[in-house]
């Protein structure tokens, strides 16, 4: 378990960390795309028989099943498809996994991601 003092460094690195991401993808031209977080379908990473992920978390609103997003891939693609050239996202990663999971200090969950996508890429030459 982290320390008071701890805690206290893990907020000032993980905030220097998202302010330097996120001003690095503005100053590059990129959108930034607000996450999903409920949607009718899953992303295709869904949990592998042998992961420790047991459940897509799940709710049911207005007679309609929605799906709690793992992962923004299949988001980023669909905007990227529609036009958007350049675009990042800071998502959360949900996932609902084993207890036993919680004990390992590789455990992500919640865990938040920072990534991008571009349509092309294009080099300057000369």
């Amino acid at each position: 378990m982290i320390n008071v003092v701890g805690k206290q460094q893990y907020l000032k690195v993980t905030s220097f960390v998202l302010l330097f991401g996120t001003q690095f993808f503005h100053e590059h031209g990129f959108d930034q795309l607000m996450p999903v977080m409920l949607s009718p379908i899953t992303d295709p990473l869904g949990p592998d028989p042998g992961s420790s992920v047991i459940k897509v978390g799940e709710i049911e609103y207005l007679d309609q099943r929605l799906c709690l997003t793992q992962s923004m891939i299949l988001h980023k693609q669909i905007a990227v498809k529609s036009g958007t050239d350049r675009l990042f996202i800071l998502s959360p990663n949900v996932r609902l996994e084993h207890p036993r999971r919680a004990e390992s200090i590789c455990s992500s969950s919640p865990s938040w991601t920072l990534k991008s996508r571009m349509r092309e890429w294009k080099t300057c030459s000369g």
